[in-house]
């Protein structure tokens, strides 16, 4: 039952996390159109990112559970250390790259200097996170070897 109660929790953490990163993709693919709704948009999804931290705490914290009860049997298989790394690179990039873009964003709105550049890496950077995260969910329902 407390098994199936972490996966339960990993599950939700994930969604959270791959969810509101699918939600800023979609928001900000609209930012050249319209910077008056994106400006809106922005100070609306600013509270979203204390969900995603949730997620990412619930997604360490159940992993780390798991592993216990487990006795770390998945970290000695190749598609746990991939996908642990990919989760790795995944957090990282969140907490580096799309804070710092999301304040160049910001930024940009606020002295009306935003370029189609800028749009650019947002966009990449969000299609990267998740390719990522459909990897991770791959990894984790096929478990190669």
């Amino acid at each position: 039952m407390l098994f199936s109660s972490l996966i339960l929790f990993h599950i939700i953490g994930l969604l959270l996390f791959a969810g509101l990163t699918l939600v800023e993709f979609i928001i900000f693919s609209q930012f050249d159109q319209d910077k008056i709704k994106t400006q809106m948009l922005l100070n609306a999804t600013a509270k979203f990112h204390v969900f995603m931290r949730i997620g990412i705490g619930l997604i360490v914290l159940t992993g780390i559970g798991m592993m216990a009860m487990t006795g770390g049997v998945f970290g000695e298989q190749l598609w746990f250390r991939i996908k642990f790394a990919l989760v790795l690179i995944i957090v990282l990039s969140s907490l580096l790259i799309g804070r710092r873009q999301r304040l160049k964003i910001k930024t940009a709105l606020e002295n009306s200097t935003a370029s189609g550049r800028l749009k650019d890496n947002w966009g990449w950077y969000h299609a990267i996170q998740l390719v990522l995260f459909f990897a991770i969910i791959l990894l984790s329902v096929f478990k190669f070897n």
